[in-house]
């Protein structure tokens, strides 16, 4: 019905003339295309007659291109290729010129990049640089700007990143820099800049990177670089700055990157660049470096060292060495024990895992007194001391075998740690022939019975804790009046409880501990009193009876409440992991 009905009222219209208005297939196909060429012809035309709007502000154009003109450009003959602002074109865009960079919002420059544009002249206090005062980033490294910095400097109050690299400026670093709040970083180095590092640096809380290296600087390091809780680059070498430190320095937990080489350091006898309480600095040390020849004591530990200073070749007086808790790894270098002063070295704590040269390559530094090689990956063979030596530290290595027997012949021997090694057997009974005062052999596999005969009469402390010797605790330590740490805990040492270290007039700490220690430990006949023992662990042991209650009467120190007590504990501490 619908539809019908549609049908009868289209068949009421007006008859079209068909003959006009009928078009071919390729007439409308012509008549497509055209519209559709008029219509992008059209739109491009429109495009190409609207005008661009340019993002850069008309002063900051003036101000940028007044600020070329100031200078006179000399290109080299070797650069064909034309510099950053003669690329530059007046009337136009300025935030699309090289080495400019604005807000996309507001149109103000922003960065201005001009290094290596071979600019020649001064920077005056009146450039139209400084009308530019949004500037985030300026960087004119690299150009001939001879004359004074301008206190000008300072009026760019926003400024970030600062670098005058290679300048040629001259002069005191102007005091305005330190208006610059948010600076995180500065770069004045390859400058001749003159007088001390100022104080008012270490107000600039944001600081990042300082670079000052090469710049003529004399006099301390400002305590006040204690405040740059943010620094995490500091270079301050090639200047005439002294080898102190401020202690403030500590604070500086996010440096990963110090450079500090002193010069003019004729009379210079005493560096200490150690940084113990840094995280991560990485101390660069110039291969071309050259310290005075007279030089007598170099301190270089926890400074992230990866190779072994080879400048110290050249120190025909250096008597005092320490490149400890460094990443340097390999072997030790022969040269080092040519040496004819060397007397203290400290190489511990690194990824040393041998020495170059013979067996007896140390034996040839003849005045050495204190070699400390401890926590490093060192192996067999156990090296040949000098008979001068005192003093011997080589815990937590991996040396093994039977103790060597050559150390007897170090008559002078004071202290011997070989703690957490590999060393099987037992202890040389020539050992009671040396002037031992500290002997630590704890954490070996060394094993028998702890003779009489290998205890030195001037022992002051003794650990052969963690081993597994076997029979009785040798009473020839009566003999030892000094002792005043012995620790024998996790052996297989046995016996009843040694009443007798009771004479031991100065005994403060004795662990027995995890022994097979049996029967009472108190006796009706005989007091029991230790005077000065403070810390007393006979625990895991196969101990009986009872303890009287008037037992510990006579261990007065113990009783007492001691102002020092802790101190105490810190002692233990340190012995137990020497």
């Amino acid at each position: 019905m619908i539809n019908s009905f549609h049908r009868k009222k289209i068949k009421k219209k007006k008859p079209i003339k068909e003959k006009n208005m009928k078009l071919s297939c390729s007439e409308r196909r012509v008549i497509t295309i055209s519209l559709c060429l008029i219509f992008c012809l059209s739109n491009s035309i429109l495009v190409i007659a609207s005008p661009a709007k340019d993002l850069c502000l008309p002063d900051q154009r003036d101000a940028l291109w007044e600020f070329k003109n100031e200078f006179y450009i000399q290109r080299p003959d070797w650069r064909m290729s034309e510099t950053a602002t003669e690329k530059w074109r007046n009337n136009t865009d300025c935030c699309s010129w090289d080495g400019i960079s604005c807000d996309p919002k507001t149109g103000v420059v922003v960065e201005l990049n001009l290094e290596y544009s071979n600019l020649n002249g001064p920077l005056r206090s009146n450039s139209s640089l400084f009308r530019l005062q949004h500037l985030q980033t300026l960087k004119l490294g690299h150009n001939n700007l001879s004359g004074t910095l301008p206190d000008s400097i300072g009026n760019l109050k926003y400024l970030r990143v600062l670098s005058l690299r290679r300048c040629k400026f001259i002069g005191k670093i102007p005091s305005s820099l330190g208006n610059l709040s948010y600076l995180s970083e500065l770069d004045l180095s390859f400058n001749d800049l003159t007088g001390e590092i100022p104080d008012w640096m270490g107000n600039l809380k944001y600081l990042k990177v300082l670079r000052l290296r090469y710049c003529n600087l004399f006099g301390k390091i400002p305590s006040a670089f204690g405040n740059l809780s943010n620094l995490a680059v500091l270079s301050l070498s090639d200047n005439d700055l002294t080898s102190e430190r401020p202690d403030s320095m500590g604070n500086l937990n996010r440096l990963t990157d110090f450079q500090l080489m002193l010069l003019n350091m004729s009379s210079l006898t005493y560096i200490n660049l150690g940084f113990n309480q840094f995280r991560g600095i990485n101390l660069k040390i110039s291969s071309t470096l050259h310290f005075p020849s007279a030089m007598g004591t170099l301190i270089l530990s926890s400074c992230n060292i990866l190779e072994f200073p080879k400048f110290l070749q050249n120190q025909t007086s250096l008597y005092d060495l320490d490149i400890s808790a460094n990443q340097i790894e390999g072997q030790v270098p022969e040269w080092l024990w040519r040496l004819p002063t060397l007397r203290y070295v400290n190489i511990s704590h690194s990824s040393f895992n041998g020495f170059e040269g013979p067996a007896d390559v140390i034996q040839r530094c003849g005045e050495l007194d204190t070699l400390d090689i401890s926590s490093n990956t060192f192996q067999n063979p156990f090296p040949l001391l000098p008979r001068s030596t005192s003093d011997f530290f080589s815990s937590d290595n991996q040396f093994s075998g039977d103790i060597p027997r050559e150390i007897c012949e170090i008559f002078n021997l004071n202290m011997f740690v070989l703690s957490n090694n590999k060393f099987i057997g037992s202890i040389p009974r020539c050992f009671k022939n040396l002037s031992l005062s500290v002997l630590h052999l704890r954490n070996n596999s060394l094993s028998g019975v702890f003779q009489e005969e290998s205890i030195s009469v001037v022992l002051g402390s003794l650990d052969i804790g963690h081993n597994f010797f076997s029979g009785e605790l040798p009473k020839s330590l009566i003999n030892c009046s000094r002792l005043e740490f012995l620790n024998v805990e996790d052996n297989i040492i046995n016996g009843t409880f040694p009443l007798w270290l009771r004479l031991l007039p100065n005994l403060q700490i004795l662990v027995l501990r995890s022994n097979e220690f049996y029967g009472p430990i108190s006796s009706p006949k005989d007091s029991v009193s230790f005077p000065k023992l403070r810390i007393f662990d006979i625990s895991d042991n196969r101990f009986t009876g009872v303890l009287p209650s008037e037992y510990f009467v006579g261990w007065t120190a113990m009783s007492l409440v001691h102002p020092a007590m802790s101190s105490v504990v810190n002692i233990v501490d340190s012995m137990m992991s020497i």
